[in-house]
């Protein structure tokens, strides 16, 4: 795990960190859409293989500190999603 805790008074850095992580992702991912050359595709995926570590290990810390947000955080992540990017489809 990246990502450590000590207390609920971390929730607001790990909000931070899922909803960063998880945009990002959705932007590189657009971005792996249009990229031709290999060496540009591959230092994408390399980027959003980290994005989703960082993603996955704040959901984690966060389910543990305080799950009920973390389940509104990822409802408002989704509805988000959907407005930002009109292809979103969960």
């Amino acid at each position: 795990m990246l990502i450590h805790f000590e207390n609920s008074e971390e929730t607001p850095n790990l909000e931070l960190v899922l909803v960063t992580a998880s945009m990002n992702h959705e932007y590189a991912k657009k971005e792996m859409e249009k990229a031709r050359s290999f060496h540009k595709r591959e230092e994408l995926l390399q980027r959003m293989s980290h994005l989703k570590r960082l993603y996955f290990d704040a959901r984690e810390a966060l389910a543990v500190v305080d799950p009920t947000r973390l389940n509104e955080l990822e409802e408002e992540l989704r509805l988000e999603k959907q407005k930002v990017f009109q292809e979103y489809v969960v």
